[in-house]
């Protein structure tokens, strides 16, 4: 009898183990993502300013020769 209750404790405690690092991974799947988001819309800005920039330019260019 205690053999088989300890059985089903280790099955229990395996089981909150296995959803723990689900858990664990599932947290890190998100907190991956959205650093990922984080790095792609740094990268964006990054390049809307260089357009930004060039556009300034060429409106300052077309005065000029205007």
């Amino acid at each position: 009898m205690l053999k088989g209750g300890q059985s089903a404790w280790n099955d229990n405690v395996e089981i909150r183990t296995l959803l723990c690092q689900s858990l664990i991974s599932w947290i890190q799947r998100i907190i991956d993502k959205e650093m990922l988001s984080t790095s792609c819309i740094d990268e964006y800005e990054e390049e809307i300013d260089q357009w930004v920039k060039l556009n300034q330019f060429f409106k300052n260019t077309q005065v000029i020769n205007e």
